[in-house]
């Protein structure tokens, strides 16, 4: 197993790198400073390496105040000792305070609650930032609830990736239901199509995302495994078989986008079905994967129980599917369309969680076969959204949306989401919508 040294040192190689190539764009900075403006504290949780850290100290950079790392192992003996007096002496009124990592000193946490109160119900500036949720969720509930809050940061979106200005037809969808969907006069289609290959092979993590080395991206989703995921989740979550929860992390990844049945789980990793749910439990706080319950408004209609997951990133599903790291290769294993659809369900949650908007999401699926990939429900409505990872249509690929919207008569209208280049009228109340209107285009 690597260590956390050696990887440091290869971040530090693609820093480097990276400050010769741009400055990362994050959409959540501006809810983050909307929110650092408004609330009394607030908690940032994702991930690790997403750019939690970046994003922090890019504002201090810009604003002023201070930023504290309790990766420090001597900085965290420091805290132990005085949390408050550690706190007081860093933070300024009216400036910014920034923690980074504090649930490896759970006495901070306190120090922080005084000092949010002390200010009452103005706001502090005041800003915690923690990879994965389970231990900061924790926390926040048991010192800091109604004082903190939250935002998710996930790997670079897809509207990150494309020149400022760019517009989500997302919230058209949902804004703007009975509006005509208009796709502007001119796309840039061979650049959407170089970016859409490239995504859905290195994803969105900031470093391999942005690096055009690709030896140096496949050496980095593996060290990142070994040295971060691995470690954190067996020292929190007190993990002694390694072996098996190693097999239980490959079998998600490589079953992402489809039920996930428990049982035959159990079985292939050679554990327990409460073991297997406890491993669900721990991946899911690491903010690894999504998982989907299903949508059952309509009591009379059988519904399968299972839950659907979805990685967070497709370089983790190349990595399990063992596809050589090539969208062709995935072509060929016929497991593209699920790496397709899991980056196109991520890219929406991105969308609602950078810009603070509320939603639900679910899949749809009957005992007789029919089935939606993914049910949105935010601002009153419900958008059900069937992804297809092929060019071309058939009145066919929209069979399970015309089968849930003749079972929920209060939805209007269902979408397919594909990676074409024109709007496509498949029935009356179907779509075929283009992927990159959906995600973020050029205005």
């Amino acid at each position: 197993m690597i260590n956390e040294k050696i990887f440091e040192k290869i971040s530090l190689n693609f820093k480097i790198q990276f400050n010769k190539l741009a400055i990362m764009k994050r959409l959540m900075k501006k809810l983050l400073l909307e929110r650092l403006d408004n609330e009394r504290g607030c908690a940032l949780i994702g991930p690790r390496q997403v750019g939690k850290s970046y994003l922090l100290k890019e504002i201090i950079q810009e604003r002023g105040g201070n930023y504290v790392s309790l990766d420090d192992p001597v900085l965290r003996e420091e805290i132990r000792k005085d949390p408050l007096g550690f706190l007081r002496y860093h933070y300024q009124p009216e400036k910014y305070l920034f923690i980074d990592e504090p649930a490896k000193v759970p006495e901070i946490f306190d120090a922080i609650k005084i000092l949010i109160d002390e200010k009452g119900r103005e706001r502090s500036k005041i800003c915690i930032a923690n990879s994965g949720n389970y231990i900061l969720l924790r926390r926040v509930k048991e010192s800091l609830a109604g004082r903190i809050s939250l935002l998710s940061l996930f790997p670079l979106s897809w509207e990150e990736m494309i020149p400022e200005g760019a517009v989500s037809g997302l919230f058209h969808l949902i804004r703007e239901p009975d509006e005509k969907i208009i796709l502007p006069e001119y796309s840039n289609q061979t650049r959407i199509n170089r970016l859409r290959e490239k995504m859905l092979v290195w994803g969105g993590y900031p470093i391999p995302a942005l690096t055009e080395d690709r030896e140096f991206n496949i050496r980095w989703i593996r060290d990142y495994l070994t040295t971060y995921v691995f470690p954190i989740i067996i020292e929190q979550f007190q993990i002694r078989n390694l072996e098996a929860f190693e097999r239980f992390i490959r079998l998600i990844f490589i079953n992402s986008g489809q039920l996930v049945n428990k049982n035959n789980l159990a079985k292939t990793v050679g554990v327990s079905q409460p073991t297997i749910d406890n491993f669900l439990y721990q991946l899911k706080a690491m903010m690894l994967v999504h998982s989907l319950e299903v949508y059952h408004r309509n009591p009379k209609k059988r519904l399968v129980k299972q839950i659907k997951i979805h990685a967070i990133d497709p370089l983790l599903l190349h990595n399990a599917l063992n596809t050589n790291f090539s969208n062709e290769r995935a072509r060929e294993l016929q497991c593209f369309g699920l790496i397709y659809e899991s980056f196109i369900c991520t890219e929406i949650f991105k969308i609602f969680h950078n810009t603070g908007a509320n939603f639900n999401a679910y899949y749809w699926r009957t005992q007789d076969g029919a089935e939606v990939d993914l049910i949105i429900e935010s601002q009153g409505e419900t958008i059900p959204l069937e992804i297809k990872s092929s060019g071309k249509l058939t009145k066919r690929d929209a069979s399970g949306l015309i089968s849930f919207l003749d079972d929920n008569p209060h939805v209007k209208k269902g979408y397919i989401i594909y990676p074409g280049s024109n709007l496509q009228q498949i029935y009356p109340n179907v779509f075929a919508v283009p992927d990159w209107w959906l995600l973020g285009y050029q205005a």
